[in-house]
Formats: C-alpha cells, sequence, structure tokens
C-alpha cells in the first residue's frame, strides 16, 4: 500500500510547476522518508484499534458477573479521565504538526548546505550554516519536549486506568453493601481482568499517537496531493511545414493561476540548428520563457509546439566515485548503546530504571496486599486507604520515570544530531563525492527521526518491563522447586524465540535503511533536476525507475511485517501450553499451597503470557532502532579536515 501511495506521490510530483514557490527538497524528503511511512504504518496496526472498544466492553462485563454494579465506578472513571486524554491528544496533535514542519525545514537546510557544500568550503562559511541548522534544530527540540510532555501525560493516565478501576471497583464493592468481602476467587478473577484491561489499556497511547501521527502526515500528503499541477500543454509536432521546432502563437504564460501573466501574448518560431540568443534585463522572463517552451508554466491562452524535444540526448555511462553503502552484520554493538545513554546522560537514565523496579515492586505488592486482605485485621476504611495509597505511589512513580526518561531521551537527540551535522561539515570534499545526497540525508531525516522518537518509546517500555519479568517468575518459582525448574525451561524457551526474532527484524531493519537511501538520493535528485527531466521528455522513465527502488525497499516491510504475525502465532501456541502446564501443576499441588498463592501465581502466569509478545517485540524494536545509532556512529567515524580556526600557533 505505501509503495503505491508513493508512485501516486512520484507521479504527481512530476507533475509540478519546477517554481518550486511552495515546496523544497525538505518537505519532499519528509513526506518520502516520514509521512509515507507513518501513514503505513498506521494500517499495519490499524485492525488492533478496531478491536479496543470490544475487548474493553466484554472485559467489563466479565467484571460484572463478579464485582457485580461496582463496575459503574469503572465506566465512571473513564468517563472522568477522558477530557485529560482529549486534550491531551490535541495537544499532541498540534506540537506533531509543528514539528513536522520544523523537520522539513532543518531537511531543506541540511540539503542546501550539502549540495553547496563547495561553495562552503571555498569561503569557509561552515560554521554559519553550522549555526542556522542548529537554531532551527533547537525549535524542533523544543516543540518535540512539549510533544512528549503530554505524550507522558497520556502514557501514565492510561497505563494507571486498570490500577483505578481496580481501587474503585474494590471500593465500592465493599462500602456499597457491608456484606460483601473480598474473597479469593472474587480478588484473583478480577485481578486477572484487569491485568488484561491493562495491556488493552497500555496500547491506547501508542494507537492514539498513531493515529495523531497518521492524522498529521495524511492531511500534509493530501495538501500536496490535491494542490495545484501543471495540465501538459506542449503539443509534439512531428513535422513543421516551416522546418520550424518550436512554435508560440499568441500564448499567455504565468506561473501561479492566482497571479498575474508573466509572459503575454508571445509569438515566436524557431528554426532547426538555428542559434538564438534571449537577452533582456534581470526579471525580463528569459528563463520563463525557457520553462514555457518546455512544459514548466501555466498557459492560459495561444499555443505551444515542439518537435522531439530534445532528440539529441544520448544515454551514456558517468564515471562515478560513489561506493556500496555497507551494513553491519550481528548484534548491534553495546558501544552505540552507551553512546545514546551517554548522550542522554547515564545517571538519568540509571534513575528512571531504579524507578521502574519500584514501579515494579509496588505493582506486586499490590496484588500480594490484597491476597492477604482477609488476614490482615484493619478496618475496610484502612484497607481502602493503604491501598489507595499504594496505587497513587506507583503511578506517582510512573509518572517520575517517564518525565525524566524522556528529559534524557531530548538531551540525547541533540546532542547527537548537532555531533552528525558537526562531523559532516567537517569532512573533505572526497567525501560528499563518494556519498551521495540521498545516502546522508537518509542519515538526517529517518535515522534521527529514530533516535528523537522510536528510540526514547521503546527504551521507556523496556525499562519498566525488565524489572517485570525477573520479579514474576521469581515469585513463581519461590512457591515451590518444581515450579522453579519450570521457570528455568520457559525462559530458555522465550530466550530463544526472541533471539531468532531480534536478530531477523535487526537485518531486516538494516536492509530497510540501506534500501531507502537509493530511494531519497533519487527523490531529491530528480526534483532537483525536474526541468531536465521534462525538457528531455523522459518523465516515465524516471516513474519507472523510482517504482523499481520502491519496490526492492518494501520487500522488507513486508517480511517484516510476516515475521510480527509470526511470533504472535508462535507466541499464542507457547502461551497456552505454559498456562496449561502451570495451571495442572496448581492442581496437583494444591494441598501445598494456600490458595492465595495459587490465585497470586496463576494471576502473574495470565499476565505474562499475555504481555510476553509485546514484551519481547519492545525488547527487539528497541534493538533494531538503534541501527539508527549504529549508522550515525558510522558517518562520525571518517577522517576530518583541520579544525576551522586555527591559532597562529598550529599553522
Amino acid at each position: 500500500m505505501q509503495a503505491l501511495h508513493l508512485y501516486l506521490f512520484l507521479f504527481r510530483l512530476f507533475r509540478k510547476s519546477s517554481s518550486k514557490k511552495n515546496l523544497n527538497v525538505g518537505e519532499v524528503v519528509n513526506y518520502v522518508s516520514n509521512d509515507t511511512e507513518t501513514i503505513f504504518d498506521f494500517f499495519v496496526d490499524f485492525t488492533s484499534l478496531l478491536v479496543l472498544p470490544f475487548q474493553i466492553v466484554i472485559y467489563i462485563y466479565l467484571l460484572y458477573q463478579y464485582l457485580g454494579i461496582s463496575v459503574i465506578s469503572c465506566i465512571l472513571v473513564l468517563i472522568i479521565l477522558s477530557p485529560l486524554n482529549y486534550y491531551s491528544s490535541k495537544k499532541c496533535q498540534h506540537y506533531q504538526e509543528k514539528q513536522m514542519e520544523l523537520k522539513a525545514k532543518r531537511l531543506t537546510i541540511t540539503s542546501d548546505i550539502i549540495k553547496s557544500i563547495k561553495l562552503l568550503k571555498l569561503y569557509a562559511w561552515e560554521l554559519p550554516f553550522l549555526q542556522k541548522a542548529t537554531k532551527v534544530r533547537k525549535e524542533e527540540m523544543n516543540t518535540l519536549r512539549k510533544m512528549y510532555f503530554f505524550d507522558i501525560i497520556l502514557k501514565v493516565v492510561w497505563s494507571s486506568t486498570h490500577l483505578l478501576m481496580a481501587c474503585a471497583a474494590f471500593a465500592t464493592y465493599i462500602l456499597i453493601d457491608s456484606s460483601h468481602v473480598l474473597e479469593i476467587k472474587t480478588i484473583f478473577v478480577s485481578l486477572a481482568l484487569f491485568d488484561i484491561l491493562k495491556n488493552v489499556f497500555g496500547l491506547i497511547p501508542q494507537v492514539v499517537m498513531e493515529f495523531i501521527q497518521f492524522n498529521v502526515s495524511l492531511r500534509r500528503v493530501l495538501k500536496f496531493l490535491n494542490s495545484e499541477e501543471l495540465t501538459p500543454y506542449v503539443q509534439q509536432c512531428v513535422e513543421s511545414t516551416d522546418d520550424s521546432v518550436v512554435i508560440l502563437e499568441h500564448a499567455s504564460f504565468l506561473w501561479d493561476k492566482n497571479e498575474g501573466y508573466i509572459l503575454k501574448s508571445l509569438n515566436l518560431s524557431i528554426k532547426k540548428s538555428s542559434l538564438v540568443a534571449i537577452v533582456g534585463k534581470v526579471g525580463a522572463g528569459k528563463s520563463s520563457l525557457l520553462s514555457a517552451i518546455i512544459g514548466e508554466m501555466h498557459k492560459s491562452e495561444g499555443e505551444d509546439e515542439s518537435v522531439s524535444e530534445f532528440e539529441n540526448l544520448k544515454e551514456g555511462k558517468e564515471v562515478k566515485l560513489i561506493n556500496e553503502e555497507e551494513y553491519e552484520v550481528g548484534e548491534v554493538k553495546w558501544s552505540h548503546y552507551w553512546i545514546y545513554l551517554k548522550s542522554g546522560s547515564i545517571k538519568i537514565f540509571f534513575s528512571a530504571l531504579i524507578l521502574a523496579i519500584l514501579i515494579n515492586v509496588g505493582s506486586l505488592g499490590s496484588t500480594v496486599y490484597l491476597s492477604q486482605w482477609s488476614k490482615l485485621h484493619l478496618s475496610t476504611a484502612n484497607h481502602i486507604i493503604i491501598y489507595v495509597g499504594i496505587i497513587v505511589v506507583i503511578i506517582s512513580l510512573t509518572a517520575i520515570a517517564g518525565f525524566i526518561a524522556y528529559f534524557a531521551a531530548i538531551k540525547a537527540s541533540k546532542s547527537i544530531h548537532e555531533k552528525l551535522l558537526k562531523k559532516v561539515l567537517k569532512y573533505p570534499l572526497t567525501f560528499f563525492e563518494s556519498h551521495p545526497l540521498g545516502r546522508i540525508l537518509n542519515r538526517f531525516s529517518r535515522d534521527i527521526a529514530g533516535i528523537d522518537t522510536n528510540i526514547p518509546n521503546f527504551l521507556l517500555l523496556a525499562l519498566i518491563l525488565l524489572p517485570y519479568y525477573p520479579l514474576i517468575y521469581g515469585l513463581i518459582g519461590a512457591t515451590s522447586l518444581s515450579f522453579l525448574f519450570g521457570v528455568i525451561l520457559i525462559f530458555i524457551i522465550y530466550f530463544l524465540i526472541a533471539r531468532t526474532y531480534t536478530w531477523t527484524s535487526r537485518q531486516l531493519q538494516r536492509l530497510k535503511s540501506v534500501t531507502n537511501s537509493p530511494v531519497l538520493n533519487f527523490i531529491s535528485e530528480s526534483y532537483s533536476g525536474m526541468s531536465s527531466i521534462r525538457a528531455y521528455g523522459v518523465r516515465e522513465r524516471f516513474i519507472q525507475e523510482a517504482n523499481e527502488r520502491i519496490d526492492l525497499h518494501f520487500k522488507c516491510y513486508y517480511n517484516q511485517i510476516s515475521l510480527n504475525r509470526a511470533l504472535e502465532c508462535l507466541m499464542a501456541i507457547v502461551g497456552g501450553i505454559i498456562l496449561f502446564s502451570v495451571s495442572v501443576s496448581l492442581v496437583y499441588n494444591k494441598n501445598l499451597i494456600s490458595a492465595s498463592i495459587i490465585g497470586l501465581v496463576l494471576n502473574y502466569t495470565i499476565d505474562a503470557v499475555i504481555s510476553i509478545c509485546w514484551s519481547i517485540r519492545v525488547l527487539s524494536f528497541l534493538e533494531t532502532n538503534m541501527v539508527c545509532m549504529e549508522r550515525i556512529k558510522e558517518y562520525m567515524d571518517f577522517e576530518e579536515e583541520a579544525e576551522w580556526d586555527l591559532s597562529i600557533e598550529n599553522i
């Protein structure tokens, strides 16, 4: 679908005016590299968006079977939180639109710098242009920081919704009837359903952000696709009575239909093999006349005919210094993780990890407390106060962990981009002769986008998930020695699955990045040479070549989607076997283990089985997106020129 979308985009691009009045190279690269991918990713996960409301309704109905009318409090929690979620979503969309505009502006400046690098180095203008790009990047980071603020609010609210619902439901269940007692059966069946809702609500922030990004990207792309395009008016005249190859008869032309004429009532006839000079003062319309002849302007009246536009064009082989783009094989080196973490502050990321451990301990503690509810000789009010207190602490720690993790991520993004741009500007001209524009822009577009958005999101999730499974499987193993052997076996199975999936996904990500560079290079160079493409009448050939490059690129996407679906099917099978085995073992040892422990183990087993597939994908996505850091680091290791500012002693 994305390949078709890109093809249509290219087809329309070749029909735009070369005046480029409202479109620049940065915007074109942003459309192709970011917007179309965002649209594609949304449709891949679109089924999740459709299923989520039905899942919520079904699980609330099941809760009603055990908690009765108390589930109304769960619905009230959703209603109360809705305005905050809506407001945060709208603010995220606003800042997403602004960030995309700033990203396009930054890419335009970067593209201009790379294309004019010879001139910049001749006049020693690297530093002023570096400052210009850095200024726009600073604005982009400020916008991204604001967007992350509301994104964290969304994530915290939705990830805590199941806790607030559980707290409200249990409190209401006890308070509305003095005869209600939280029995083991009621507690753990309800908690199992709330844990399933946790995974459902955990997907909502991702789906909401994907929808926001999709909406922004779709509107941007549709604005381009629906914008004014050129109407072909050049008539190919194979034979001419007076041997003319260019004929204009009472022709009037303009760049924009909403503006006045640039050229009016022109009559021109140019004979074959004649030498014609167009002379005039600045702004008289000399370049416009040439553009009008090849079909670059809007024609309002008259005729424009030409014979075999630039028919003497002959194809030949160019001498190129361009090297094949290489990519790594195997695991992403730990040094790349270290560079990213160091750029954002090791201390801050470590603090977020400590908070994540406390969050998981608190979550486990809340469940253990509920399992011992009836054994603790406390009043109902004290029970509720303690449980609410635990929930408030968990939510507060989650918010703090999210904010400090994103603060470090913003710092890392800013530092990495600044170092990359400064390094590239210090490279000799031989670097730019052997590395095409699209390959360099790919680092500043898609790879930097991965650093800005993908890595922070998956890193935050990974920080929270890493302490979760050791705690859960440690709890399960501690209940019985036989369970401990089972936990080790489960760990080995999941490790083998995760290793195979991660290795394949990582290599596909590298291939996606490598095959994307030729696409961006082709788009940027084709757009810059649009006039020549039209003049030589080779538009269809260029569209065909672009289509071939795009097809090759999206074969990697197809394989990635197939791999994800295969993982989901495999994990569903393995998870079902594990859940069945644990259940049989618990029944077999029911006389040796208390009912509360059985409920606790079974509850967390269900939760682990449901979330393990997503956890493997998160850890894998973190590593595959760390390929962006790997590719950026590659462009930081070339030999540099001398310093821009040298003291007299060093000359």
